[in-house]
């Protein structure tokens, strides 16, 4: 650059490698939290694939749309129905279930 002052320019290009390196270091935290929610994500998921539940209120069975649509009664009765029949219900010990829930909300649910 014709004209430019070599000490301005001399700082300004000083100025842009700082700004490299501290790119380079935001870059490089990023991965490291990124690496980090990964594992943090893949062990909630584990987690949460070892565990289900299941929860049912008689009031499911009155809910219904038109008469077309898929959402009537029945669904959710056969379908609670065949879960019984399977056994599923019988699989898990009231143990088991009070260990996904604190004493006060347990006491709250019928068994």
């Amino acid at each position: 650059m014709e004209g430019a002052d070599p000490d301005a320019l001399a700082k300004a290009d000083e100025a842009l490698v700082k700004a490299d390196e501290a790119l380079a270091k935001s870059d490089k935290a990023l991965a490291k939290d990124d690496e980090a929610l990964a594992k943090t994500a893949a062990k909630a998921a584990a987690a949460a694939a070892s565990k289900a539940g299941i929860i049912y209120d008689s009031s499911m069975e009155r809910h219904a749309g038109p008469e077309v649509h898929k959402e009537q009664p029945r669904r959710i009765i056969e379908t609670f129905e065949k879960l019984e029949s399977a056994g599923l219900f019988q699989r898990c010990t009231q143990r088991q279930m009070k260990s996904c829930f604190g004493a006060t909300h347990w006491n709250t649910l019928k068994v």
